[in-house]
């Protein structure tokens, strides 16, 4: 590779990271299909409320939104997040009637995954 082409490659990274930054500062609501049941011991919260942290501690400020068919599981997750009710979704049908979230963390049964995206 030639000296020359080194330089361009670096700029090139830095101005696809700088652009991948810019994009991520645009985000502003995310949402969780699938928060999941409360475990117990050992088991932890569900992988719905690990996505959640995740979100939670994002550099950007994130609105979560969480999206499950069991009331009990979507009230947890509620109550974990502090989420207002008009962020907690009985299925995906009023989540998307409500609006398009930027993104979309699926924390069902992988089976399920296609239906809902």
């Amino acid at each position: 590779m030639e000296e020359a082409t080194l330089p361009r490659l670096r700029d090139d990274l830095a101005n696809s990271q700088n652009n991948n930054m810019n994009e991520t500062k645009q985000i502003k609501t995310a949402a969780v299909i699938g928060c999941g049941k409360r475990g117990e011991g050992q088991v932890g919260w569900a992988i719905g409320h690990m996505h959640g942290l995740g979100y939670k501690h994002a550099r950007q400020q994130v609105r979560l939104l969480g999206v499950d068919l069991s009331t009990e599981n979507l009230s947890a997750f509620g109550a974990a997040f502090a989420l207002p009710a008009n962020q907690l979704f009985d299925s995906t049908a009023t989540l998307y009637a409500a609006g398009i979230p930027d993104i979309v963390s699926i924390c069902t049964w992988p089976a399920l995954h296609a239906p809902m995206a």
